[in-house]
């Protein structure tokens, strides 16, 4: 709940997110804590259809019986629902794009370590039960993301000075 209640928070801000959802948001949080919202969240976590497929796919990936990633979701959901639509995956990447283009990836899975862990086990990147360890799969998601960023930098640094290399000097 805190995570959806900071998300709608620092995406409503008036500023545009920079305070964080403290000032200017437009999203009441304690609306989160009523009622309605808890027994939404309850009700939609052990029941209805992404709970059954997301269910059916930790079942599947963690026995081995399919591989992971985004083709195996897209199968479940022609399987499972017989022609109703999964929203559970599809608002985790439309929610990661947003907190991606907002922090990057790295501070994204600080932020918000439950949708980034979620996010990767839809991606085939880590395993389902790493949901029940969220906080220690999103710190290494962070890790991972800022290596990736620095490889690729350290990349971009290296075709420059190829690139120079191979160019010959201007003599004056």
């Amino acid at each position: 709940m805190g995570e959806m209640r900071d998300f709608a928070c620092c995406f409503s801000d008036a500023d545009g997110g920079s305070s964080g959802g403290a000032s200017g948001s437009t999203v009441r949080a304690d609306t989160f804590l009523e009622a309605a919202g808890i027994s939404d969240v309850v009700a939609l976590s052990y029941g209805g259809r992404n709970a059954r497929v997301a269910r059916e796919y930790a079942l599947r990936v963690s026995s081995n019986r399919m591989p992971p990633g985004r083709k195996t979701v897209d199968a479940l959901e022609a399987e499972l629902l017989a022609g109703q639509s999964l929203q559970g995956e599809l608002t985790s990447r439309e929610c990661s794009a947003a907190i991606e283009q907002r922090w990057g990836a790295a501070q994204g899975a600080r932020r918000f370590p439950l949708f980034s862990t979620v996010r990767a086990v839809f991606d085939g990147k880590i395993p389902p039960e790493s949901v029940l360890r969220y906080r220690a799969a999103a710190t290494e998601l962070a890790r991972e993301a800022e290596l990736g960023a620095a490889a690729k930098e350290e990349k971009r640094g290296e075709k420059k000075r190829e690139q120079q290399a191979r160019e010959p000097a201007l003599e004056l």
